[in-house]
């Protein structure tokens, strides 16, 4: 007969790997889970490819930024609509792989209807590991549920975890 043993290590570790995050395994707040509510539902309909879903997460005037490094050494920053991206989601061919983004380290930071998000992450073109960087969301709370007012990424192939 084997016994089952598990102790914290194990468990954070078995859950991280469910769930794909090990930050999910964390107690949050129930402000701070409200405000990674949008951040989450993101990254969902990005995997399912839904448009809608990617749209209502987002206030009409919001902007994306991602700032890199070119091949030639220079530094880049470049803005989207989101209505752009909106469209990028879904336009994206059918039987394309899905795009997984996993989080890590993320950090929220809330006063009175504004809130703050930094975490790192991994983006994958299905299981094809793409790049990594850190993702900044600045959000408001409008109507009383919170929306994306701005999203700042960084992107690299190196020095990824």
């Amino acid at each position: 007969m084997m016994s089952f043993w598990i102790n914290k290590h194990s468990f954070t570790l078995v859950s991280a790997l469910l769930f794909g995050s090990a930050d999910l395994v964390f107690a949050q707040s129930e402000p701070e889970k409200a405000v990674l509510k949008p951040v989450y539902e993101l990254f969902e309909g990005m995997e399912k490819s839904d448009s809608m879903m990617v749209y209502r997460v987002f206030l009409p005037q919001a902007t994306l930024f991602t700032s890199y490094t070119n091949a030639l050494g220079e530094e880049m920053l470049e803005e989207m609509e989101v209505e752009k991206f909106v469209s990028l989601v879904a336009n994206k061919p059918s039987g394309q792989p899905d795009w997984i983004e996993k989080l890590s380290n993320t950090e929220v930071r809330i006063d009175g209807n504004m809130a703050q998000v930094w975490t790192d992450y991994n983006f994958y073109v299905g299981e094809q590991f793409s790049h990594c960087g850190v993702d900044a969301f600045h959000l408001v709370k409008f109507n009383g549920s919170w929306k994306i007012l701005q999203i700042v990424d960084t992107r690299r192939k190196e020095g990824c975890q």
